[in-house]
């Protein structure tokens, strides 16, 4: 309304709130081709763990970020990844190509890796029970080169407990999800572990 005043449009658009808390939190907002927000955040994440990371993501596909995983795991990290099976995933060659890193991600043996059976698209990473990553976009080329995706870093134990409780800890429980092992992985058919290659 080109007739409002400033103190009218303040007023209607951006009220006054209350602050609710003293939190902090990091806000990045990614562009096609732009400077890899996405990208960067993630591989923090990983870099960053110390003592334990949790990763819920639809689509793992990155090598870099696979190997930041390792590096991580290597280093002592323990990490747990949530993330869909064939029958739970909505675009099937997504699982394949997902699948092709988990061999090197178990190899480490600090890595569990958990299939829920049903689809989420939830993309969630909680480090050291206390700063937890949220986003639009996954650890996929898509979102890494391409993609308007906005996500946040936030300081929170708080948060990251109740992350833990309500998501994490359900979805690695046998009535949620399948866990994959270095075992279970030998047991793929050929058809798998040429499509996964």
């Amino acid at each position: 309304n080109p007739a409002a005043s400033d103190d009218e449009i303040m007023r209607d658009y951006f009220p006054h709130i209350a602050p609710a808390g003293s939190v902090a939190v990091k806000i990045n907002n990614s562009i096609p081709w732009g400077t890899g927000e996405m990208q960067q955040n993630l591989l923090a994440m990983a870099e960053g763990a110390q003592s334990t990371l949790d990763v819920d993501m639809a689509y793992i596909h990155m090598p870099a970020f696979s190997d930041a995983l390792v590096k991580a795991a290597n280093r002592g990290v323990k990490i747990r990844i949530v993330t869909n099976s064939q029958d739970g995933i909505d675009f099937e060659p997504s699982w394949y190509f997902s699948r092709q890193h988990y061999g090197k991600m178990l190899a480490t043996g600090n890595i569990e890796i958990y299939e829920e059976h049903q689809y989420s698209h939830r993309k969630l990473i909680v480090a050291d029970q206390r700063a937890v990553f949220v986003s639009t976009g996954n650890a996929d080329w898509h979102s890494w080169e391409r993609a308007w995706d906005e996500s946040a870093i936030i300081d929170s134990p708080k948060l990251a407990k109740q992350i833990k409780e309500t998501v994490f800890d359900p979805a690695t429980k046998p009535e949620q999800s399948i866990r994959v092992t270095p075992e279970s992985l030998t047991q793929d058919s050929l058809w798998v572990r040429i499509k996964s290659a």
